[in-house]
């Protein structure tokens, strides 16, 4: 469970989980996701490292404004969880970073 969606950093400027709060985070993969657009287009995922399209049924952000989005998924060395998802999404010229778990 996220303990803060938030996205917050110590004070070596190092990431902190967002379920205990420490700055051991390991990246997984990467992914280029982009929202359906008004026309009803479906959702497009393309795995970072491999350009491959994920398969994206039912995949939505989280937040519904932006139409792209890049995600991170990191696990825990400190506390274990995993699947946490650090997403950086912009909408109209702002960047927003938060934390997203299945």
């Amino acid at each position: 469970m996220l303990k803060d969606k938030h996205v917050s950093f110590d004070e070596q400027q190092r990431l902190c989980c967002p379920v205990c709060g420490q700055g051991y985070g390991f990246h997984q993969s990467n992914y280029r996701i982009s929202n359906p657009d008004e026309h009803g287009d479906k959702s497009v995922v393309v795995n970072a490292h491999t350009l491959e399209h994920v398969n994206s049924t039912g995949y939505k952000l989280e937040d519904s404004r932006p139409r792209e989005a890049i995600e991170i998924k990191f696990w825990c060395e400190s506390c274990g969880a995993d699947d946490l998802r650090l997403q950086i999404l912009q909408h109209k010229g702002e960047t927003y970073l938060n934390w997203q778990s299945k």
